[in-house]
């Protein structure tokens, strides 16, 4: 696996007085969007090994979020997170998402988190997933 440096991707949410704020670890490059949905490709990876990307995603508003679900969606990805007990202001979650693909081809994917602020409309970010497995 191979270490990577960190992004910042800031989401500005519809919720009152909660804003996301979310850094992933990716390569050297850096991006700002005020969109909740995103892609990440994993690239070649080696059928039966792994590659993962982490996300911090902090709560940069003045309401507490709560956390609602997370998902992710690929027979070859998979997803752990800390964010539970939810995000008071000023602090943070994380997330990891891993690529271990088992067969040879094209894979993709979707991750979702959902947080609730003090709106009954939940925030959702999305990050489509791509991987290639490839044989040794």
């Amino acid at each position: 696996m191979k270490w990577i440096s960190l992004i910042s991707l800031l989401f500005f949410s519809g919720l009152a007085n909660a804003d996301l704020q979310v850094e992933m670890t990716q390569q050297n490059q850096q991006f700002q969007t005020e969109s909740s949905s995103h892609y990440y490709n994993f690239g070649r990876v080696v059928v039966n090994s792994m590659n993962s990307v982490s996300y911090t995603i902090t709560n940069t508003g003045t309401t507490p979020l709560q956390f609602s679900t997370a998902s992710v969606w690929g027979a070859n990805y998979d997803a752990y997170h800390s964010c539970y007990s939810g995000i008071n202001p000023n602090q943070s979650c994380q997330f990891q998402i891993r690529y271990w693909p088992f067969t040879a081809g094209l894979h993709s994917g979707q991750f979702e988190a959902r947080f609730y602020g003090s709106s009954t409309i939940p925030e959702s970010i999305r990050v489509d997933l791509w991987g290639e497995a490839v044989q040794r």
